[in-house]
């Protein structure tokens, strides 16, 4: 059972950076468009 909530944390990590990361992104692909 741990290990399935420890897997669940893991993709919840995974998943919040790369969202972090594609907001960078657009963010700064905004920025070069204006």
């Amino acid at each position: 059972m741990f290990l399935y909530f420890a897997l669940y944390l893991c993709l919840d990590l995974a998943m919040k950076s790369r969202l972090r990361e594609s907001n960078e992104l657009v963010k700064r692909r905004g920025l070069l468009s204006s």
